[in-house]
């Protein structure tokens, strides 16, 4: 029985039943399909640019540029960081096996663990949220 279960009955977190069901399906995504997400993050961000910069200005009294150097350019700055390099940090590493394990072999196989919830701080939404 986990957390879910025993502080609510089924149903009551349907969003967060639908992120942990979505969680195993994108944890046998290949890099392909990673890096497919990843370029459709960057062109939502691109395509809503004006609508960030008009909430900034709105919420934060952010001006247009400050915006961008703040907030925007980092989180695509990162989004392309992570397109360059997703397939070399998905790759299975070969270590060597403890002295216990001797005449084996090891492997280190980096996986998703499930849903994560992210809490982020008012002054910078979109850079530490994304």
């Amino acid at each position: 029985m986990n957390i879910t279960t025993r502080l609510a009955p089924p149903g009551m977190y349907p969003v967060f039943e639908q992120q942990r069901a979505m969680a195993l399906k994108l944890r046998l995504s290949d890099a392909a399909a990673r890096i497919a997400r990843l370029r459709r993050l960057e062109r939502v961000v691109l395509a809503h640019k004006l609508e960030i910069y008009e909430a900034l200005a709105a919420d934060l009294h952010k001006p247009e540029a400050e915006a961008d150097l703040s907030e925007l350019m980092p989180v695509l700055s990162e989004i392309r960081h992570t397109i360059r390099h997703l397939r070399g940090w998905m790759k299975t590493r070969r270590v060597a096996p403890t002295m216990a394990m001797l005449g084996t072999q090891a492997r280190i196989r980096y996986e998703p663990k499930g849903v994560t919830l992210i809490i982020s701080p008012w002054n910078y939404p979109i850079n530490l949220t994304l």
